[in-house]
């Protein structure tokens, strides 16, 4: 073989970038797979080398065939129909006019930025029109689109809390106004904001609908819902937080609040259930010779009903629905047995539900839990 001839060259370690979202998913490949590592030392002087942007993806589910617009949220494209988009979105509708108007340009060259939404037409993938969205995300919106194509289950299949916390947002910030109006009524109807019907029972995700009510409107008893979502922490250990959890999604403002209330409501308690209150309905209060019969029998029967059952301790946090069981706790039976003086348990017993409550109205209603930001009841 002749020197001259040059020897066939085998193909180079080439690193290609498939950048062509619209295509299929962003990849990096090598005809060699990974380069071996550079084994030169480090100089400390340099500075060090940025790294790769994350590229973007192709959604799992919302990629229909049929699609005609793309839409960017984050490092995720979806590829959708502008037609049921428009139709159901006043953001999106206007969107699409001003484009067609020419009152929104093209700005293909510019970087993604965190609260932007990207829209691109399929036919001509290279201008995207980037439109202020903040705080939506890809995940509210993917949940919004599946309850677009899936409402109808919701009908014997509610959705999850959280799903109902992700339409609500994406709604409300690309103006989806059926489904915000549907999200509202789905957490009132879990939230009634009045105290009046108030259980035991505890109702779960207080502390996420006190952080959605900062954040978007919850309809118009939003500000009374939050209010009863305060007291739902006021009422659990802790105010519902957990150390796996933190930071706490709750406000320094809300925490600082709740701290006020249950001071408070903790003074109205032990008040309440105090056997210097309870002694105040003895008919032989203030005189001059009360009965030791009288104080002595009021005495037992006050530790059985308040301490030995368990009322305390049980309603210590939860004070309003503590108010309503020394109403009901056992005051009527023990007053049937009461024929040998003790006249306060026929007194308390007489009092009844109702009055015990009115006893307390006006102190409660200042309690701090309502005074927070939304204002006093």
């Amino acid at each position: 073989m002749s020197q001259d001839t040059p020897q066939a060259q085998g193909p180079q370690n080439v690193t290609k970038i498939e950048h062509d979202p619209f295509q299929s998913n962003a990849a990096l490949t090598s005809d060699f797979g990974k380069r071996s590592r550079d084994q030169t030392p480090i100089d400390p002087s340099e500075s060090p080398v940025a790294k790769r942007a994350r590229s973007s993806r192709r959604h799992a589910k919302h990629w229909d065939l049929d699609g005609d617009i793309f839409v960017r949220l984050g490092d995720c494209w979806m590829r959708l129909r502008k037609s049921a988009l428009g139709r159901h979105s006043e953001f999106f509708s206007d969107a699409f006019i001003a484009i067609d108007q020419g009152k929104l340009s093209p700005e293909p060259k510019r970087p993604y930025e965190q609260g932007t939404l990207i829209l691109a037409d399929v036919s001509n993938v290279q201008n995207c029109y980037h439109l202020p969205a903040p705080g939506a995300t890809a995940v509210d919106l993917d949940a919004l689109l599946t309850a677009m194509e899936d409402a109808i289950s919701y009908c014997h299949e509610p959705p999850t809390f959280d799903v109902v916390s992700s339409i609500l947002r994406a709604s409300t910030i690309l103006k989806f106004h059926r489904f915000r109006d549907w999200a509202q009524r789905f957490i009132q109807s879990s939230w009634l904001p009045s105290l009046e019907a108030l259980t035991p029972t505890v109702i779960p995700h207080a502390t996420q609908v006190v952080s959605l009510g900062r954040e978007v409107d919850l309809g118009p008893s939003g500000a009374a819902i939050i209010k009863r979502a305060l007291y739902e922490l006021l009422r659990t250990p802790s105010f519902g937080q957990k150390p796996e959890q933190m930071p706490s999604m709750l406000q320094s403002t809300d925490l600082i609040a709740l701290t006020r209330a249950r001071e408070h409501l903790d003074t109205i308690w032990y008040t309440a259930t105090a056997f210097e209150f309870f002694a105040f309905f003895c008919p032989a209060h203030g005189t001059a010779q009360p009965e030791p019969r009288c104080t002595i029998l009021t005495q037992q029967i006050h530790k059985k009903l308040i301490y030995d059952s368990g009322l305390f301790i049980d309603y210590r946090y939860d004070v309003l629905c503590g108010l309503d069981m020394l109403g009901k706790v056992g005051w009527d039976k023990e007053a049937e047995s009461d024929n040998e003086g003790g006249g306060a348990v026929r007194e308390r017993a007489s009092m009844g539900e109702a009055q015990l409550v009115v006893l307390f109205a006006t102190t409660l209603i200042k309690a701090a839990v309502f005074r927070n930001t939304y204002g006093a009841v």
